[in-house]
């Protein structure tokens, strides 16, 4: 393979699903990035970027993502690219920390500003190889008695029908970001890749030969046998182990033969409206109830739907909702399954019999066993209103509260302006700990008082809407000079949160932070507890709609770090 872009500088994209050489070909760049550069093509250093030389060696995605942010990953990339003098380069997907949160938008902007084309090269593979693959890593570890037939079993029933839809959002994203002339989907099988090697393919496709790097080694005697051991493995499998990921091939296979976009030309899977998720979940159900009677014969059908309720019918043509509509779809079908292998919703036709309901969780660890989604559903039913400070409600997640105390011993504020107070418990709680302080005052800005309970020195109230041009004066009014913070508990429609970020931000200064509650909603389905019908669009959509326009802030992940919060992508802090 050569590269044919005559002359124009390109950027390789390196994507791959689990268990198809991403880890070997961050640790084949990061060990020859020298000579590779001496070659013409930059590998940017994983170590130089931040991260530990053990976790660049390693390969590790997770690894990464636990030391950096993805904005200065980018910011990096950027440096390298505008540092190096190379007509070509190759970077993984993983040294962006993934794909999600518009980083290959912006990524795919900075490109084309220095005038750099992108080609995506996006691997897969078969499930049954996936699952054989995984299961041959075990065999590494102490201890490891798992067999083959247990360990499959185990997988298919942790709900991986969905596994398909995610990896044809993850191309469409790619196709959407890039072209889809930009677009390379490679069979991740010894026999389709160039010299039988991911890391020869890859660089290959940038028009570098690296078999004298790759070599003869130890390491690839020791993989091509448990490659030919897995070939087997793979044979002796039933066809609907496969049932997911053979769909997408079969699916490129019924495409036109062209080796620089995979076939990858028909829509099937830009899934952003409802008639479409709905034929894609039709074309999917067929291989699910063939995996049901394979794997699963005691329970009865249906486990896995293929209808999708009303409440996931509230997506817009907008290709930016496009991955936020599939995992709706994804997140229902398995939910769906899981709550029927653990007994807790009734099987149709018949009941679970015995083996079946022995999956269901006794009643001491129940909680334990849930889907993170009820976890939310159970926290939103227990503390949305129950929880009080000092005897007043307070509707606020107990890990987020956490959050802002840790917020207001960083940054100091003479100020806090509460943007909707409704009852009163959380102005009272900013009220106590400025006390710990000793200094500052609250701010509350609240549309009615009929139910506000709060009272406290520290206190000041302005009434009236938050976007009235008096209400707006009057609270700049009364910052004016003191170091702010903004929180927004308000009305949590889009239009309404993105007007007060608009109004409201110029109060914070660089170092502190605009906090944008309860942007949770916008995850889950309209209609579920964790998003009333009041409206279809809010808070989180708000915020991409302004950080869109406004460059001073950016999304601080760190406050999100225990994981179960209202306010995703919600803590704004600005940088500039």
């Amino acid at each position: 393979m050569s590269d044919t872009h005559g002359g124009q500088r390109t950027l390789y994209l390196h994507v791959g699903m689990g268990r198809c050489g991403t880890s070997a070909i961050q640790r084949f760049g990061e060990t020859h990035r020298g000579t590779l550069l001496h070659r013409g093509v930059l590998y940017p250093s994983a170590v130089e970027m931040g991260f530990t030389a053990d976790e660049a060696r390693g390969g590790n995605g997770r690894g990464f993502a636990a030391t950096d942010d993805p904005d200065a990953a980018i910011a990096r990339i950027a440096e390298h690219l505008d540092d190096s003098d190379a007509d070509r380069f190759l970077i993984s997907a993983e040294q962006l920390l993934g794909p999600k949160d518009g980083r290959l938008a912006r990524l795919a902007e900075g490109l084309e500003a220095r005038g750099i084309r992108t080609i995506a090269v996006f691997y897969v593979r078969e499930q049954r190889e996936w699952l054989v693959s995984r299961w041959a890593q075990g065999l590494k570890s102490q201890g490891w008695a798992t067999t083959l037939d247990d360990y499959i079993a185990g997988r298919l029933q942790r709900a991986r029908e969905t596994a398909i839809l995610t990896y044809g959002v993850r191309c469409a994203q790619i196709a959407n970001v890039f072209g889809r002339e930009n677009l390379i989907v490679r069979r991740f099988q010894r026999d389709a890749l160039e010299g039988a090697d991911a890391r020869i393919d890859v660089f290959g496709l940038a028009g570098l030969d690296v078999r004298d790097l790759v070599g003869d080694s130890r390491e690839n005697a020791s993989a091509s046998l448990e490659e030919s051991v897995m070939v087997r493995l793979v044979n002796a499998l039933p066809e609907s182990a496969a049932f997911d990921s053979r769909a997408f091939l079969r699916y490129l296979d019924s495409q036109p033969a062209d080796e620089r976009n995979g076939g990858m030309q028909a829509p099937l899977f830009r899934l952003a409206s409802p008639e479409t998720m709905r034929a894609a979940a039709e074309y999917f159900g067929p291989l699910n109830e063939d995996f049901r009677r394979e794997f699963l014969p005691e329970v009865p059908a249906p486990v896995f739907t293929s209808a999708i309720p009303d409440d996931y019918e509230q997506v817009t043509e907008d290709e930016a909702t496009t991955s936020r509509a599939i995992t709706m779809v994804g997140n229902y079908m398995a939910r769906r399954t899981a709550r029927v292998l653990r007994g807790l919703d009734p099987a149709e036709p018949g009941v679970l019999d015995e083996k079946t309901a022995a999956l269901a969780p006794t009643r001491f660890d129940e909680r334990l066993t849930l889907p993170l989604y009820e976890y939310y559903e159970q926290l939103q039913e227990q503390i949305m209103h129950a929880t009080h400070w000092m005897g007043v409600p307070m509707r606020k997640n107990p890990l987020d509260s956490w959050v802002y105390q840790e917020i207001l011993h960083a940054v100091r504020p003479d100020v806090i302006v509460e943007i909707g107070s409704y009852v009163g418990g959380s102005t009272l709680f900013f009220a106590n700990l400025m006390d710990l302080l000793g200094h500052g005052e609250v701010i509350s800005v609240e549309v009615r008082r009929d139910r506000y309970e709060a009272e406290h020195p520290r206190i000041s109230e302005v009434t009236g809407e938050s976007l009235d041009p008096e209400v707006i004066a009057e609270v700049r009014r009364r910052c004016a000079g003191r170091r702010a913070i903004v929180i927004h508990d308000s009305d949590h429609r889009r239009d309404v949160v993105l007007g007060e970020l608009r109004a409201y931000a110029d109060l914070v200064p660089v170092g502190s932070y605009y906090i944008v509650e309860d942007g949770s909603v916008d995850q889950f389905p309209l209609g579920s507890p964790l998003h009333p019908r009041k409206f279809a669009e809010g808070p989180l959509l708000a915020v991409e709609d302004f950080l869109r326009e406004d460059d001073r802030f950016e999304v601080d992940r760190g406050m999100e770090r225990y994981l179960v919060t209202w306010n995703p992508s919600g803590y704004l802090r600005r940088v500039r």
